[in-house]
């Protein structure tokens, strides 16, 4: 067994003093007569006695065009499927209505329900309810009532498709 008085300290063991050595800076050039070369490979600096064969190669064909930009958001209908409202930009332009599309809160059906004039123009429209399920049929004739969003055009015109069959 060893004691206390046995082990060493560590404090008696010393301390190394490290000397910081000076930066070493390496000439631009060595000599005149020595070729000072890059650490990049050698197909890299190969490359540049041909650069402007190199330059021409990967010259673009054809001029870059920008690309048309488009909408941080992408505009959609406002119903239970998801679809996407690819007439906005069409139709924005031949509009001369005092209220903006963009406040309607009808759903398609409902505004192709307000579309229709004749009894023939309705079966489209009972197509399109025979899509959906009956809990997306409930959402959309509880849409056409006026306290949440609908009027009371489309609510007749509701009642005008269901008399004609």
């Amino acid at each position: 067994p060893t004691t206390a008085a046995e082990k060493p300290d560590i404090e008696d063991i010393g301390v190394l003093e490290l000397y910081e050595e000076p930066e070493y800076k390496s000439p631009e050039q060595i000599s005149e007569e020595l070729l000072t070369l890059s650490g990049q490979s050698t197909s890299r600096w190969l490359n540049l006695l041909n650069l402007d064969i190199v330059k021409k190669r990967n010259k673009p064909k054809t001029s870059l065009t920008v690309p048309k930009s488009a909408p941080f958001f992408l505009p959609t209908i406002p119903s239970l499927e998801l679809e996407f409202d690819l007439e906005k930009d069409k139709l924005s332009s031949d509009k001369k209505l005092l209220i903006p599309e963009s406040l309607s809160t009808l759903t398609p059906f409902a505004k192709k329900l307000n579309g229709c004039e004749k009894s023939a123009d309705y079966k489209e429209c009972l197509e399109k309810l025979k899509t959906l399920s009956p809990s997306s049929i409930e959402a959309e004739v509880t849409s056409m009532a006026p306290d949440v969003g609908g009027s009371i055009d489309v609510m007749k015109h509701y009642l005008r498709m269901i008399d004609v069959l």
